[in-house]
């Protein structure tokens, strides 16, 4: 005898396919915007495709890369902004390149800022 399912078991088996579906999606989006940005990590795809990983926890995998990838633009937009802010002592210091001024600021500095404001006062 054939086996049949019911009308509320096929919906719910095709309401999972269908989040499945969506999930996949957003994970390969994800993976694309990774390979972008110029990462070398394995997809997160890659362990879901097989079944080593479920594709809800490919989907947080892919969250969690979408959240630390927003937090590190806007650090990067906010060091930008700092920058742009004090941009007129860079353009000084560059004025003043060579002076007893300029050494006795870049003095006091740790090297990972004497070295920022040497390489920024070329440009100014």
């Amino acid at each position: 005898m054939q086996d049949l399912i019911t009308l509320d078991d096929a919906t719910a088996a095709l309401d999972e396919r269908q989040e499945e579906e969506r999930l996949r999606k957003h994970v390969s989006e994800t993976d694309t915007l990774r390979l972008a940005d110029g990462g070398t990590a394995p997809p997160l795809t890659q362990p879901a495709e097989p079944g080593h990983l479920t594709w809800h926890q490919a989907h947080q995998d892919a969250e969690q890369f979408r959240a630390d990838r927003q937090d590190a633009i806007h650090r990067a937009q906010q060091a930008l902004q700092l920058i742009a802010e004090n941009w007129p002592a860079v353009q000084d210091l560059a004025a003043r390149s060579g002076t007893a001024y300029a050494r006795d600021i870049l003095d006091c500095l740790a090297p990972e800022a004497r070295s920022l404001a040497q390489s920024l006062t070329t440009l100014a």
